[in-house]
């Protein structure tokens, strides 16, 4: 009976381990996977920095830029401008006096993730987006 339970634990410390890598492999993202979202926290950083020179221009100007060259003309934007990943221009488009929209390209889905979320003390951007072309609808921060 003892070599019966040995072999009952010995199967059942192989199902366990492999159950555990099985898990493993299938849960932790690829490094591929990663580099994308690295890539995406990226462009958000650069779109961050766009709005920021946006809040800027309009403070000092009192209207949104036409373009982005009338933008860099205001401020220090360095390569901001450009996806850095395909080497595209971020599209800007102004809706009204104060309300503008910028589009770019992702690698990831992260509508559902709570990372995009950022709250300062003066606005609260949800820049989560789906993969592939995404545009963002953003307001001047009249406060800035």
């Amino acid at each position: 009976m003892n070599h019966l339970f040995g072999k009952f634990i010995i199967g059942f410390s192989i199902i366990a381990v492999t159950s555990v890598v099985i898990t493993g492999v299938l849960l932790i993202e690829s490094p591929q996977e990663l580099r994308l979202q690295k890539n995406d926290s990226n462009t958000i950083q650069d779109l961050r920095v766009i709005q920021t020179s946006i809040d800027g221009f309009w403070k000092s100007s009192k209207y949104l830029p036409h373009d982005f060259n009338e933008l860099r003309s205001h401020s220090i934007l360095g390569n901001t401008q450009y996806d850095p990943f395909d080497e595209e221009i971020f599209e800007y488009t102004i809706i009204d006096s104060i309300s503008y929209q910028i589009c770019a390209s992702f690698f990831s889905n992260s509508i559902d993730s709570e990372e995009y979320i950022i709250s300062s003390k003066r606005r609260r951007n949800d820049w989560r987006h789906t993969e592939g072309d995404y545009c963002f609808v953003l307001e001047v921060d009249k406060n800035f």
